[in-house]
């Protein structure tokens, strides 16, 4: 599984322009939170971590976030070399993901956690019995 359509991540250049660093204590970086596919890029760049039992997806921690996120900072250790979704990735409308219930009052949609959690349960189960 890979991202469809396929950018180079280095010359992408719909990088979203949100003010992350102001939103992280309300936010807790949920979106580092969210399942999406590798680019072959990324595979093939060998720095960006993948699900042993679901290539190529995003490898995620046991407390559901990307691997690749500071737990203390909410930053990510690989910024330089972060995938096109994370680059690209719009939280203030997103239609997909419904962030925020309030983007400018900082309003977190509080239903967000629990459907990231259920969706990546179903999507990451069988890398759990897989890694047994």
């Amino acid at each position: 599984m890979y991202q469809d359509p396929e950018y180079d991540k280095y010359a992408f250049d719909q990088e979203a322009d949100v003010d992350c660093e102001s939103r992280l204590d309300t936010c807790k970086a949920v979106c580092c939170k969210l399942p999406f596919a590798l680019s072959k890029q990324d595979v093939e760049e060998g720095i960006i971590r993948w699900e042993f039992g679901r290539p190529y997806l995003i490898a995620h921690g046991d407390d559901g976030y990307c691997v690749h996120l500071d737990r203390k900072t909410y930053k990510c250790t690989v910024r330089d070399h972060r995938t096109v979704p994370c680059r690209g990735f719009d939280c203030r409308n997103n239609k997909t993901w419904h962030v925020w219930d309030d983007y400018e009052k900082k309003i977190l949609n509080p239903e967000l956690e629990k459907r990231i959690d259920r969706d990546n349960i179903k999507i990451y189960s069988s890398c759990v019995s897989n890694k047994s």
